[in-house]
């Protein structure tokens, strides 16, 4: 949520101080993930059955999000030509990817 809002809010934010704390921010919600999907395959799978497998294949999807991120986001840049129009789309792509994690995160507690 914290990198949904950074987006939302970099048209405001500029390439001064407000930017500079923008970046921060998002650095810190970006930290925030991977430590979290450190306990995912135990959470989903339980204790017992969550191997190296299913924590492999996590963090191989996970990199290949960090990897094609950028050149999505560059070819949005591209397409828009202006941050004013992907910094929205962005906003609402990382907005959609939190839900599903607040969705995951509900369905594992209402399970357990």
């Amino acid at each position: 949520m914290l990198q949904a809002a950074v987006w939302a809010l970099l048209p405001v934010t500029g390439p001064g101080w407000g930017g500079a704390a923008s970046l921060v921010a998002y650095g810190i919600g970006a930290g925030i993930t991977p430590t979290c999907l450190f306990a995912l395959p135990a959470a989903i799978l339980g204790q017992a059955r969550a191997g190296a497998g299913a924590f492999g294949v996590l963090m191989t999807r996970r990199n290949l999000g960090v990897l094609a991120g950028p050149l999505l986001l560059a070819a949005a840049l591209r397409l828009a030509g202006d941050w004013h129009v992907a910094a929205p789309v962005c906003g609402a792509v990382t907005l959609g990817c939190a839900l599903a994690a607040l969705a995951v995160g509900r369905a594992i507690r209402d399970q357990g």
